[in-house]
């Protein structure tokens, strides 16, 4: 059993009171009441556990303040999956995978990759992730296809999961694809924020090169720039081509014209 939140773009006002724009950051402390036998995972590491009063078998987990953060990118799992912790050594930040536990032995390519990736992010950048862990969760029906939440990046399985046995070349390289983009996100998008989603392409855009930078980095066999002009460059260009193409920053000007600029110009 589970339950996860998607954000983006307007909907934590669905879930709490709150000035739902990205440019206007704050900081967070959220309690989250379950089950003694569930789990519950959000932005931040938990600090406490205390029973309900008058609810026996129900506790409440504490978890310590965010970093100011916009509201799209709170998140929060409650749920009975299983998780793989990464070596240590491989990063300096907590990071750990999070599935259905029958799925929980094709978490292990994410776990290598995912802490080497964010250690490239802070090589390259120069500047520390400023959390002290990193979860990415992997839910079987998740609509976004991936969310770079901070600190809880939420994925459809088969862009978290990895069967050595089972899964193609194809399928592998978009795991690694996928899971780079999000931990770019931690970044831009995250860290650094566009205003207003007019300027959504400063999130996506760069995140889209920066995916090739950290996966060129795990992976250098791959020669994955070589890709880069099929993938992204022709790809938008294609798109640009159309009468329904768009300026990379547009006015947006109500929350259902959100959705429509996530698209291959935004990305690419």
């Amino acid at each position: 059993y589970y339950g996860a939140t998607q954000f983006q773009a307007t909907d934590a006002r669905r879930a709490f009171p709150c000035l739902d724009e990205p440019g206007l950051k704050a900081t967070f402390d959220v309690s989250i009441a379950r089950k003694e036998d569930m789990t519950t995972l959000t932005n931040m590491d938990k600090n406490r556990t205390q029973p309900i009063s008058g609810m026996p078998g129900w506790v409440w987990d504490h978890y310590n303040p965010s970093v100011p953060m916009s509201t799209y990118l709170v998140a929060f799992v409650v749920s009975n999956l299983a998780y793989m912790e990464s070596d240590s050594a491989l990063s300096k930040t907590k990071f750990q995978i999070w599935t259905r536990p029958e799925a929980l032995d094709q978490a292990a390519y994410a776990a290598d990759i995912g802490p080497k990736m964010l250690e490239f992010f802070v090589d390259y950048y120069q500047v520390d992730f400023p959390l002290p862990k990193q979860d990415m969760v992997a839910i079987p029906d998740f609509g976004a296809g991936a969310m770079e939440n901070w600190g809880l990046i939420i994925y459809r399985e088969t862009a978290l999961l990895f069967h050595p046995k089972l899964a193609s070349a194809s399928s592998k390289k978009r795991v690694a694809i996928v899971i780079a983009h999000e931990l770019a996100h931690q970044w831009f998008g995250n860290l650094v924020t566009p205003a207003w989603w007019s300027d959504l392409w400063l999130n996506e855009g760069f995140a889209s090169y920066m995916e090739y930078l950290a996966v060129n980095y795990t992976h250098p066999n791959w020669q994955v720039f070589d890709s880069f002009v099929l993938d992204d460059l022709q790809r938008s260009m294609k798109q640009d081509s159309l009468k329904t193409s768009h300026s990379i920053s547009i006015p947006v000007n109500h929350p259902d014209e959100i959705s429509e600029i996530f698209d291959g110009i935004t990305y690419s």
